[in-house]
């Protein structure tokens, strides 16, 4: 014999005594006031959401313009390496303006 009954459990009030209860904790001041506190809560939690998600996006542009620019520098770095190998290769004669 099962030491517990799986099922519905039974209540000793009515639905009207419930209803009545339900209606009084729905008129209390604090509930109101600390539902409102949860709203307002729940909207700023969603609004930073939504700005970490635009701050993420925005540090990736970043990256992506910084990553770009080291590609440039270095291209640019290689090509100064390349422009005064060809400087030192020249005759002393054609170096006199420098």
């Amino acid at each position: 014999m099962p030491l517990f009954r799986v099922g519905k459990k039974k209540t000793s009030s009515s639905p009207n005594l419930q209803a009545t209860t339900q209606n009084r904790i729905e008129d209390d001041p604090k509930i109101l006031k600390l539902e409102a506190e949860r709203d307002d809560l729940l909207n700023r939690n969603e609004a930073l959401h939504g700005e970490n998600n635009l701050l993420k996006v925005k540090i990736e542009i970043l990256l992506d313009m910084l990553a770009q620019k080291t590609a440039e520098t270095h291209v640019q770095e290689n090509e100064i390496e390349r422009l005064n190998l060809i400087l030192s290769n020249l005759s002393p004669e054609n170096n006199r303006l420098i």
